[in-house]
């Protein structure tokens, strides 16, 4: 028993000495006034594993859900310290209509509100919420995913262009409404853009390697490839790819350069894994 005990302390001192910033975090949110812990969390090894190491020093472990109190799995990512913003409810943007109405109301947050409004508030179409709603889902549970999704949403994202923003969030709305909620943190816009955009870098590597520019042997198969217009597109994909995946520290282990159908299959199962808890 003193052996097994001794293992186990040796262990403990290890990891934190390998991650000294995010035991740091550990302390600061087990000590802080008006905030509660998860019971599971109150292990550093268990809130370590959960919501996996920061991507750097300058990350904080950050409350997402307006009005939460409480630091728990799904609930909690994390966020550089210059980007902290306060938790977004949705529900602040809606007033209450007056005079009567033949539409369905739902209540959420001890709040009447037709479907519709709803729909809006949550800024996903009246389809897609219906669905989530037939799922199982409560009105009160989509509205507390929606506050994590936006506040997610919030951060910088130079991979996104700015004529695609509207577009991409909407879908990002939608995704994220069918996410587990013990992933939701992790659910990130970087990482759905990551999703999206690698079939189409697999596709221009097929595309390369089939005129033979994949990986030329000579110095004029490399030039070649180097003013070939796939290869372009190929370079531009990977630089907005890197530049999402930043904030996703378990995709760092892969290099889009030599390790992409690797990170793929590794990217389907996160993605497969939020939505349906599978392992």
């Amino acid at each position: 028993m003193h052996e097994r005990n001794a293992g186990g302390q040796a262990l403990s001192k290890k990891l934190f000495q390998e991650h000294r910033h995010e035991a740091a975090e550990h302390r600061r949110i087990l000590f802080e006034r008006g905030s509660g812990l998860s019971p599971a969390w109150k292990d550093f090894r268990t809130f370590l594993h959960d919501l996996g190491p920061a991507p750097s020093d300058d990350h904080m472990a950050t409350r997402l859900m307006a009005g939460d109190l409480t630091y728990a799995p799904g609930r909690v990512a994390w966020i550089h310290k210059s980007y902290q913003q306060t938790p977004v409810n949705p529900l602040a943007r809606f007033s209450p209509k007056s005079g009567e109405s033949q539409s369905q109301w739902l209540e959420v947050q001890g709040v009447q509100i037709e479907f519709t409004d709803l729909a809006k508030v949550l800024g996903v179409p009246f389809g897609a919420m219906a669905v989530a709603l037939r799922s199982g889902a409560t009105p009160d549970q989509l509205v507390q995913q929606a506050s994590i999704a936006e506040t997610l949403a919030q951060a910088p994202s130079p991979w996104l262009s700015d004529e695609r923003r509207d577009t991409f969030m909407t879908g990002y709305r939608m995704w994220h409404m069918q996410i587990q909620p013990h992933y939701a943190s992790e659910a990130s816009p970087g990482f759905l853009f990551v999703f999206g955009a690698l079939p189409n870098m697999l596709k221009i590597k097929e595309q390369l390697i089939e005129i033979g520019l994949w990986d030329p042997p000579t110095q004029k198969g490399k030039e070649q490839r180097q003013n070939h217009d796939l290869w372009r597109r190929y370079c531009e994909h990977m630089a907005r790819i890197e530049s999402a995946r930043i904030e996703i520290p378990s995709l760092k282990q892969y290099s889009l350069a030599t390790q992409i159908d690797d990170m793929w299959e590794h990217v389907k199962r996160l993605e497969r894994r939020f939505r349906t808890n599978e392992r």
